[in-house]
C-alpha cells in the first residue's frame, strides 16, 4: 500500500510549528527563572534536554522495523517501570525470589526475541543474572527447545 508523500510533509510541518511555538517559551522561562549567574548554564541544560530527547527518539526508532509502534512504546514503558522498581530491591517483591519473579521471566528473559538490548536496563540485567544463579535454574530454551526451521 502506497502512502502519499504529503503525510511526510504534513508531519514535518506540524513538528516545525510545534518547535517554533515551544522553543521561545522554553527559552524565556529558563532565562527568567534561572538565577542570573547561571543563566548560560541553564540554557545549556535546556538544549541538552532537547538533544537527549532526540537521541532517545532515535534509539527507539531503531526498533521500528521489528515491532508495531503501539507495542514498541508499551514494551519500552513496561521495561522502564520494571527497571525503576528493581532499583530498590533485588527481586520483584523484595529480598527473595517469589512466584512474581518466575512469572516475569517470560517477559524479561528473552532479550534475543524482543530485540531490546537489556544492557540499557542494568537493573533488569542484574535481576536476570540473579534469577540464573538460583539453585535448579535452567534457561527456558533448555527446557523448551526452539522449533527447527523448515
Amino acid at each position: 500500500m502506497l502512502v502519499s508523500a504529503l503525510w511526510l510533509v504534513a508531519a514535518y510541518f506540524l513538528q516545525v510549528v510545534g518547535e517554533l511555538c515551544l522553543s521561545p517559551v522554553g527559552n524565556s522561562v529558563v532565562t527568567k527563572l534561572a538565577p542570573p549567574r547561571v543563566v548560560g548554564m541553564m540554557m545549556g541544560v535546556w538544549f541538552l534536554g532537547s538533544s537527549v530527547g532526540n537521541f532517545i527518539g532515535g534509539r527507539l526508532a531503531s526498533f521500528y522495523e521489528s515491532f508495531p509502534l503501539p507495542n514498541l512504546f508499551a514494551i519500552v514503558a513496561a521495561f522502564g517501570i520494571v527497571e525503576k522498581h528493581l532499583a530498590a530491591r533485588p527481586f520483584i517483591t523484595g529480598d527473595a525470589p517469589t512466584i512474581a519473579d518466575i512469572s516475569m521471566v517470560g517477559y524479561l528473559y528473552y532479550s534475543e526475541e524482543t530485540g531490546i538490548d537489556r544492557k540499557a536496563f542494568p537493573n533488569i540485567e542484574a535481576w536476570t543474572k540473579r534469577i540464573a544463579a538460583l539453585p535448579g535454574w535452567k534457561h527456558p530454551y533448555d527446557l523448551m527447545p526452539r522449533a527447527k526451521a523448515g
